[in-house]
């Protein structure tokens, strides 16, 4: 989800291939709260030669995987989908 609204799968993983094709870092990944089947973290992403972008975000486990993730920043993932391409 951003504040643009919910993505497919196969959007964030255009969105990944993106982000990668610019040299972008993931780092810092924690995960801060865990309950039933969902967990909080936190991560940056940081773009080659640009500002870091520190993203938080609920997501829900479905069997070992993660199926949905919900930011507490919607905006900070729509910064995310737009700096990917």
């Amino acid at each position: 989800m951003t504040a643009d609204g919910e993505y497919s799968k196969q959007q964030w993983v255009e969105m990944v291939k993106g982000l990668r094709a610019k040299g972008s870092v993931a780092s810092g990944f924690e995960v801060t709260k865990s309950e039933g089947d969902s967990i909080w973290y936190q991560v940056t992403i940081t773009p080659n030669g640009e500002e870091p972008m520190h993203l938080t975000a609920r997501g829900t486990i479905e069997d070992g995987q993660v199926i949905r993730v919900e930011p507490l920043d919607p905006s900070a993932y729509s910064e995310m989908v737009q700096r990917s391409s």
